[in-house]
């Protein structure tokens, strides 16, 4: 038979353990767990990824960018689509690389709307090249997004 001394041991170290185990994620766990939705087939899911990416905001700027590196195109794009939102400039020279290395429109267009919406003085600079993009749809949206921008003239 169990003491009651050892009993209440057993309780506390039950508790305890339940307690964790309901723990939230950390927010880093948080921010890995959308990352890899970014890489969903889903649009929906990498969509619902990319608004959580978001709202956590600048603590995912660095695993976003990270995220510029891969070879996927679809998290690729959506990380670029998500720091543009968030607007932290430690994106911007990733973005211009990207740009830069990039043949794939869809990613492109992403990339170039996400420079636009981070309105710096480097960002601009960036979309002006842009206007003289051999690809007339980018040159187009570089215009554009230079226009809609209240800092790029």
């Amino acid at each position: 038979m169990i003491s009651r001394k050892w009993l209440g041991c057993i309780c506390i170290i039950l508790l305890v353990a339940g307690s964790l185990a309901g723990c939230p994620k950390s927010q880093q766990d948080e921010i890995d767990a959308q990352i890899e939705k970014l890489d969903s087939s889903s649009r929906d899911v990498r969509e619902a990824a990319i608004d959580a990416l978001i709202k956590i905001g600048k603590p995912a700027v660095t695993s976003l960018i990270s995220s510029l590196n891969t070879t996927n195109k679809n998290v690729q794009a959506s990380a670029a689509r998500a720091l543009g939102k968030i607007g932290d400039t430690r994106a911007i020279q990733p973005l211009i690389k990207l740009l830069t290395e990039s043949f794939d429109i869809d990613l492109m267009f992403e990339t170039v709307v996400a420079l636009s919406a981070l309105d710096e003085e480097e960002a601009c600079k960036e979309l002006k090249r842009l206007k003289n993009e051999s690809n007339p749809i980018i040159a187009k949206l570089a215009k554009k997004m230079m226009k809609d921008s209240g800092r790029c003239k």
